[in-house]
């Protein structure tokens, strides 16, 4: 009977002893799997504020495109208003050079009457002129 008592004994003590390393390595696993957790979730924290981050320079980027975009747009508007003041001051300036090149040939036109009718004028002095020598 003793026998028997000290074999449920030392059956009681191992077993216990084999559940307690195995409960100690579960623990120990558990604790090393919180470890990982925390340190996941400082990771995940970090992410997140480097996604935060990067997103508001997204909108910074987005936001200065989006400027560009306008003074782009602006500039376009002012070229072609440009443009077409070209194409009337271009329209002014052959209206005027027109215009120029017609005054120029009345002023010709007069310069030829008035160098004809200065040669008229002398020819009628010299006439005159030999009618008071007779």
């Amino acid at each position: 009977k003793l026998l028997a008592e000290n074999d449920t004994l030392k059956t009681k003590n191992v077993l216990p002893l084999q559940e307690n390393s195995f409960v100690i390595a579960l623990q120990q696993r558990c604790d090393g799997l919180r470890s990982e957790k925390e340190e996941l979730q400082v990771q995940c924290i970090a992410l997140q504020a480097r996604i935060k981050a990067l997103e508001e320079e997204r909108n910074g980027f987005l936001k200065e495109n989006s400027d560009f975009r306008s003074q782009l747009q602006k500039a376009s508007e002012d070229h072609t208003i440009m443009e077409e003041q070209i194409i009337v001051y271009e329209s002014d300036f052959e209206k005027e050079r027109a215009q120029r090149e017609k005054l120029l040939k009345d002023y010709d036109i007069l310069q030829a009457e008035k160098n004809s009718l200065q040669q008229e004028k002398d020819s009628i002095a010299a006439k005159l002129q030999q009618v008071s020598h007779q």
